[in-house]
């Protein structure tokens, strides 16, 4: 949904990652719990392998890299937030927020079924700081609070906040990426948890859920 920003990702990392070679330093790549792909009906943890369908598929390949650098030296961990909220957080979300500001409507894709887990940022910086001190090399960890809403859901969250004139509307998934948007991301279910991160860190999300949170 942004060729450029993607190759500036592969570029960044791929120069980060040659310049740690050989020397034990931790790196920790933030990815996303869409990797897994559409979790349909069902939900994905640590043990789903990651999907050739999935909206990010540049993400897989940073994936790979990151922790194939394990093995030039590099202590890599990978993190994957669901959909982020929150102060400081959330990209997509802001953006939606923006849309709805800026036009007098919050909008979803076609009908806005798809679900996805969320994860408020200030849970996912105090995993980050755990997975930073305390995390083996080589792995993946989702982060996710219990919180699952479909999108239709979060537009007219989005819409009551922002006052949008127009309420939640339903868009096209053309029209959402003329916006800007991450249609893809938009029409796949991502409902995830976080079962390796709670057992080895003992991380459990407290900060208020996304229907909540002001």
């Amino acid at each position: 949904w942004d060729v450029a920003a993607t190759e500036r990702d592969l570029d960044t990392v791929t120069q980060i990652l040659a310049g740690l070679g050989g020397s034990g330093k931790r790196f920790l790549y933030l990815s996303d719990a869409s990797v897994l792909g559409d979790t349909a009906d069902s939900f994905g943890n640590e043990d789903n392998p990651t999907s050739p369908a999935t909206p990010h598929p540049w993400q897989v390949r940073i994936e790979e890299m990151v922790l194939g650098a394990v093995a030039e030296g590099i202590h890599s961990v990978v993190v994957r937030p669901a959909l982020v909220h929150g102060p400081a957080g959330g990209s997509l979300i802001d953006r939606l927020t923006v849309k709805a500001h800026d036009h007098g409507r919050s909008v979803y894709v076609d009908d806005g079924h798809w679900r996805t887990s969320t994860v408020n940022a200030t849970d996912l910086i105090d995993l980050i700081v755990h997975m930073a001190r305390r995390a083996p090399e080589g792995l993946r960890y989702l982060a996710a609070s219990t919180e699952v809403l479909t999108w239709r859901q979060i537009a007219e969250i989005i819409s009551s906040r922002t006052n949008a004139a127009k309420g939640a509307v339903s868009i096209s998934t053309a029209e959402a990426s003329e916006l800007g948007l991450d249609a893809p991301r938009m029409t796949i279910n991502s409902v995830v948890r976080d079962d390796a991160a709670h057992r080895r860190f003992g991380w459990t999300p407290h900060a208020e859920p996304f229907a909540s949170s002001r």
